[in-house]
């Protein structure tokens, strides 16, 4: 059964490589006036007339960090904090930065759900973490 699979395989990747392999990409052919036909669509197409509209939408990114926070493991409780993105603008994404023990567990680093960047750690040693959380804001 595995020597009559790998004949079979063997059979198609020959035959898929073979030099007598033609060419898939199309190909153009003189219209009526002697020109291909991608000549004549290059020539009759309009010239673009568009102007460029104001800039619109969001024109100016920020970041915002958070309180820091503090985990020192002694309560056995994660640690959460939040960096909440200023009325009017809208949340684009976050991250945290962690500094301390390098054991830190990240449960959650996501949106809040309230135009903020939320984070969570968690210290599985008895030494202190320092952490941030930063929301990037655009308006």
């Amino acid at each position: 059964m595995r020597k009559s699979f790998l004949l079979i395989s063997a059979a198609v990747l020959i035959s898929a490589c073979a030099d007598d392999q033609h060419s898939t990409a199309p190909t153009s052919r003189p219209s009526a006036s002697g020109r291909s036909a991608a000549s004549d669509v290059g020539n009759s197409a309009p010239a673009p007339q568009a102007k460029p509209n104001s800039q619109a939408g969001f024109t100016t990114v920020s970041s915002v960090t958070s309180s820091q926070g503090v985990n020192d493991n002694y309560s056995f409780t994660a640690t959460t904090v939040v960096a909440s993105c200023p009325a009017g603008s809208t949340l684009t994404g976050g991250g945290s930065q962690i500094s301390g023990n390098i054991a830190a567990r990240v449960d959650y680093s996501g949106p809040d759900g309230a135009n903020g960047w939320k984070v969570v750690i968690e210290n599985p040693a008895y030494t202190t973490i320092y952490f941030h959380a930063f929301a990037l804001c655009a308006s």
